[in-house]
C-alpha cells in the first residue's frame, strides 16, 4: 500500500459511501453530468458520461486509480448527478460547469512556454513586434500563436520591408525628431518625423493585417493591379515600391507555408495519452497559411476514452474556432461534438474526420507531434514513486509538492547571480523560476552569496513555501541555510560532487549532521541529479547574460572623444550595439553631437575590434 493511500484510508471509506448513495439514485444506461463534492459543498471535480451507473461503479477500486485521483477521491463527501437527454447535453453542461465553477481538478494546460505572437500594436501608429504572453485587452491585434520563433522574426523582417512599419518601442517614438536609421535602410517610413501620413500608414498596416490573416492571394492580385498601373503611367519608382512589396510577400509565404492545397481556414486535432495525461496538439491554417502547432495538457486520468478528452477540450479551450476542425476520432462522436457547439457558438463549426490525402497527412502529423509532446512532458515529471521515495529519505510526512533547488555562479566575484528552480509532480515549473543579482558580496564568498539568496527569497512575502529545498553545495552551506531555513521549519539537504567531482559521486549533506550516498543509477538519484543540473544551467545562464551585457556596454567607452551622454546617443539612435556596429561613416555622423571626424574614428574602430580573431 502507498504512503498516500494509508494517509487517507479514513476518507475513501466515506467517499465509497458517497459514490453508493448517488449509484442508488440513477438509473441505468442514462447520460448525464456529475460533480464531486468535497468539504463545505465545494465543487472538486465535475465530468460527464455516456453511462454514469457504469462510469460513478469505476471509482470503487481504488487500486487501480493514480495517486492524484485518490488524492481527488479522498476529498468527496458527497456526489451530485445531473441526468441529461443525450451525450452532447451533457458534454455541454460539463463544459459549462467547468467554466463557472472552476474545479480543482480540472486542469488543461498549454505548453510550459507561451509561443510567440506577431504582435500589431495598439497606437495612432501601430508598431509591429514579436510578442510572448497572454492576449490582453488593449494590446493591439496578435496573430498567431507561432511554433517557430525564426519564423516569427522572418516574418516580421519581410512585413517591414514590404510595408516600413516601424519596430520601435512607443518612447522611443515619440523623442524622434528626426529618422533614424531604420529609415534610411528602407524598412520604416518614419512616421515619428511624419515623413508619412497617417492614413497612408493606416493602409500599410491594414495590408500586413491581410498577410497575416491568409489574405495573401487577394493582396498580390491589388499589389499586381497597382505596379502595372504605375508601370503604364511611366511612373517606375512608385512601380518599383510595389515589386518590392510582392517580392517580400512571396518570401513569407516561403517561411510560412506548407506544399499545401488548402486555402480554407481550419484546425487539425489530434490526441495522444499515456499515463494518466493527454496532449492535444492543434496545427492551425488561415488561408493555407501555417499559424503552427500549439499543444494543450490534460492531466486528468478520470476520463473514459480519448474521444471523451477531445470533447471536453473542443467546448471549453476553443473561444473562436474556424470552420472546419478535423479530429481522429469516430464519426458517431463527432457528431455529438457538433451538436454541443451548435448550442454553444452563433455560427456553424464543422467537426469532420479525415478523407483525403492531405487531410490525412495534417492529422498524422499532429498525432506524432503529440506523442513527442507528452513523451517529452513525462520525462520532465517527477513520477509518484521517486516523490515517495525522496520523502521518506529526507524525513518528509508527505511527498513534496513544490521543491525548490538552489545554486550560485560567478568568476572570480564578478557579475554575480543566484538562482532558484522550481519543479514538482508535474515537473519543472519554468515561469516561477527567479534570479537574484547579488548585491552584498564582493570577494566572491560562495557561502555568503547562498546566504542572501535565501534570505531574500523567504523573507518577503510568498505565498509558495517548498515543500523541501535543496542546495547545489556542500558541506560549508549547511551553516547558511540553517540561519535562514531553520526558524521556518523548511527541510532542506546540500548536494555536493564528489571527491573526483563526478557524475554518480554525489553526497547529500543534511543539517543534522549526517551525510547520504544513493546508487548512482538509481531513479532518485537520476531526478536529483537532473534537478540540480537544471539549476546550474540556468545559473550559468544568468551569470553569462550579465557579463555580455556589461561587455557589449563597454564596446565604445575605450573610444577618444566618446563619453556617456555621447554613447547613449549612438545607442539610442542605432537602436543598440550591433546597430552602431553595422553602420556606415556618414549615418553615423548624423547623430548629434558626431562630427564626420569622430564617426571615422568610430567605424574605424568597430571595424578593426569586429575584425579581430
Amino acid at each position: 500500500m502507498s504512503v498516500l493511500k494509508k494517509n487517507l484510508a479514513g476518507r475513501l471509506l466515506i467517499a465509497r459511501d458517497a459514490v453508493k448513495k448517488a449509484l442508488n439514485s440513477i438509473p441505468c444506461d442514462v447520460a448525464g453530468v456529475y460533480k464531486m463534492l468535497g468539504a463545505n459543498g465545494l465543487v472538486l471535480y465535475v465530468g460527464k458520461a455516456k453511462d454514469l451507473k457504469k462510469r460513478l461503479r469505476s471509482y470503487y477500486n481504488f487500486n487501480q486509480m493514480s495517486d492524484r485521483i485518490l488524492a481527488m477521491v479522498g476529498h468527496i463527501t458527497e456526489l451530485d448527478v445531473i441526468v441529461t437527454q443525450s451525450e452532447a447535453e451533457a458534454l455541454l453542461l460539463e463544459a459549462q460547469l467547468i467554466k463557472t465553477l472552476k474545479p480543482k481538478y480540472n486542469i488543461i494546460m498549454r505548453d510550459d512556454k507561451f509561443y510567440p505572437y506577431i504582435l500589431l500594436s495598439k497606437h495612432e501608429y501601430p508598431r509591429i513586434v514579436k510578442y510572448r504572453g497572454r492576449k490582453e485587452a488593449g494590446l493591439g491585434k496578435c496573430y498567431g500563436p507561432f511554433i517557430s520563433s525564426l519564423v516569427v522574426k522572418l516574418v516580421i523582417s519581410a512585413l517591414r520591408k514590404a510595408f516600413q512599419l516601424r519596430s520601435c518601442s512607443d518612447n522611443f517614438f515619440a523623442s524622434r525628431d528626426r529618422p533614424c536609421i531604420e529609415y534610411e535602410m528602407r524598412n520604416c517610413s518614419a512616421p515619428c518625423t511624419r515623413k508619412i501620413s497617417e492614413e497612408d500608414y493606416a493602409k500599410s498596416v491594414h495590408m500586413a493585417h491581410k498577410v497575416l490573416t491568409g489574405k495573401s492571394k487577394e493582396l498580390q492580385r491589388e499589389l499586381f493591379d497597382s505596379m502595372r498601373k504605375f508601370s503604364d503611367n511611366l511612373d517606375y519608382e512608385s512601380a518599383m515600391v510595389y515589386r518590392d512589396r510582392l517580392q517580400a510577400l512571396k518570401s513569407i509565404q516561403e517561411c510560412v507555408s506548407f506544399q499545401t492545397e488548402m486555402s480554407c481556414d481550419a484546425d487539425f486535432v489530434s490526441i495522444y495519452g499515456r499515463s494518466g495525461t493527454y496532449c492535444l496538439q492543434v496545427i492551425s491554417f488561415r488561408g493555407g497559411i501555417s499559424y503552427g502547432s500549439q499543444p494543450y495538457f490534460v492531466d486528468d486520468g478520470n476520463y473514459e476514452s480519448e474521444s471523451d478528452v477531445l470533447g471536453m477540450f473542443m467546448l471549453q479551450v476553443y473561444s473562436d474556432p474556424p470552420g472546419r476542425v478535423y479530429v481522429d476520432c469516430e464519426s458517431d462522436y463527432c457528431e455529438v461534438i457538433n451538436a454541443a457547439l451548435e448550442r454553444l457558438l452563433t455560427r456553424k463549426v464543422d467537426i469532420l474526420t479525415a478523407k483525403s490525402h492531405e487531410e490525412l497527412k495534417f492529422l498524422r502529423l499532429a498525432r506524432n507531434s503529440a506523442m513527442e509532446a507528452l513523451n517529452r512532458r513525462l520525462r520532465d515529471k517527477a513520477l509518484p514513486a521517486e516523490l515517495e521515495e525522496l520523502a521518506e529519505l529526507f524525513g518528509l510526512p508527505n511527498p513534496p509538492e513544490r521543491i525548490e533547488v538552489y545554486d550560485n555562479s560567478h568568476i572570480s566575484g564578478t557579475h554575480p547571480f543566484g538562482v532558484m528552480v522550481v519543479c514538482g509532480k508535474d515537473g519543472l515549473l519554468r515561469k516561477e523560476y527567479r534570479k537574484f543579482k547579488i548585491q552584498t558580496v564582493l570577494n566572491g564568498d560562495d557561502y555568503s552569496m547562498m546566504h542572501e539568496v535565501l534570505f531574500r527569497r523567504f523573507s518577503e512575502e510568498s505565498p509558495s513555501v517548498p515543500d523541501f529545498v535543496l542546495i547545489d553545495g556542500g558541506r560549508g552551506h549547511i551553516s547558511s541555510a540553517i540561519q535562514v531555513l531553520g526558524d521556518l521549519g523548511i527541510p532542506f539537504a546540500c548536494m555536493a560532487k564528489g571527491s573526483n567531482r563526478n557524475a554518480g559521486e554525489e553526497v547529500f549533506y543534511l543539517p543534522d549532521g549526517r551525510k547520504i550516498c544513493l546508487d548512482p543509477d538509481s531513479k532518485l538519484m537520476l531526478y536529483m541529479r537532473k534537478i540540480r543540473d537544471e539549476a546550474h544551467r540556468f545559473a550559468i545562464t544568468s551569470h553569462r547574460s550579465s557579463r555580455d551585457r556589461t561587455l557589449s556596454s563597454a564596446v565604445l567607452c575605450d573610444i577618444p572623444g566618446v563619453g556617456s551622454a555621447r554613447r547613449r546617443a549612438l545607442i539610442t539612435y542605432f537602436g543598440s550595439i550591433d546597430g552602431v556596429k553595422r553602420a556606415r561613416t556618414d549615418e553615423i555622423s548624423k547623430v548629434p553631437g558626431i562630427s564626420i571626424k569622430l564617426a571615422q574614428r568610430i567605424y574605424a574602430y568597430l571595424k578593426q575590434g569586429m575584425a579581430r580573431p
